[in-house]
């Protein structure tokens, strides 16, 4: 296994260009958690991917799955077929340990297209909202349009199978001790943990900026809320904020597809409300 998780190491480096330092801290804290599955030599394989317990819920029922991370493939080994072949090899495995769908997050507008002709055919959606520093100031000194805009995207995170809500959605749900390793991470990056929101550093073309996950706070919570985040990091001029929520607004909350969904079951798939949102990424 030591060879393994060597050869697993390297993939990281040449498919997600990671340091050493973060992929020890994913072997050691995060893999435990999930399942290893590659193609190749034991000691040294060609491709390898990640699978994560994770349940759905749907109408008070639960279906339970996996969700797929982390597939990669040394880079003298592409072209090959290896993350097709190794994919099947996930849905065989989740088929005989009794899981009814994979989820799987691209990362890519190339990598969804590879996706859908496997099979991940059904899009899943989330919410979010990106303010400015100063436009969430400004909303500050208006409580009740600050509270209106993003309580839109803001529900209460159900943690595991046993928490009772009154909220009547679909979602996803992560065991607690998978949980607890996204704060790890999130911490591990240099982020916070703040009221159940987990906050991370990205950037694109227009630079630095804060996303906010699973934007979670009561009514009256949200401008506390906010005063924390933008007090934790100062330096932050932009922040996106992703929530879970079905009363989408026209115009008003972005939309966007970020990861697929393959049930087994065709019937499943073809019942799957495409509204729902995503809870707790591992990206």
């Amino acid at each position: 296994m030591k060879h393994a998780l060597s050869g697993l190491a390297q993939i990281w480096k040449e498919a997600f260009n990671e340091d050493d330092l973060y992929i020890d801290f994913f072997i050691n804290n995060g893999l435990p958690l999930g399942h290893l599955l590659t193609l190749g030599p034991s000691e040294t394989p060609y491709c390898a991917l990640t699978l994560f317990p994770i349940d759905f819920k749907q109408a008070g029922v639960i279906y339970s799955g996996y969700y797929l991370y982390a597939l990669g493939t040394l880079l003298s080994q592409r072209g090959r077929g290896y993350g097709s072949m190794l994919i099947k090899k996930a849905e065989e495995y989740a088929i005989e340990t009794n899981r009814q769908f994979i989820l799987l997050q691209p990362t890519n507008y190339d990598l969804f297209r590879y996706y859908y002709h496997l099979g991940y055919v059904t899009p899943v959606y989330r919410a979010s909202i990106t303010c400015t520093k100063a436009s969430l100031c400004s909303l500050l000194l208006d409580g009740m349009n600050l509270q209106h805009l993003l309580s839109k995207i803001s529900v209460s995170c159900e943690t595991n199978l046993t928490t009772k809500s009154n909220q009547h959605f679909d979602r996803f749900i992560w065991s607690p001790t998978l949980l607890q390793y996204i704060q790890k991470e999130c911490l591990f990056r240099g982020g916070a943990v703040l009221s159940n929101s987990y906050c991370y550093f990205n950037k694109d073309n227009n630079g630095s900026y804060l996303e906010i996950k699973e934007f979670q706070a009561s009514f009256n919570q949200i401008p506390m809320l906010i005063e924390a985040i933008i007090s934790t990091f100062p330096h932050i001029d932009r922040f996106c904020f992703f929530g879970n929520t079905q009363h989408i607004v026209e115009n008003e909350i972005n939309q966007e597809a970020f990861a697929l969904l393959h049930f087994f079951n065709t019937t499943l798939q073809k019942c799957f409300n495409v509204k729902s949102y995503f809870s707790l990424g591992l990206d």
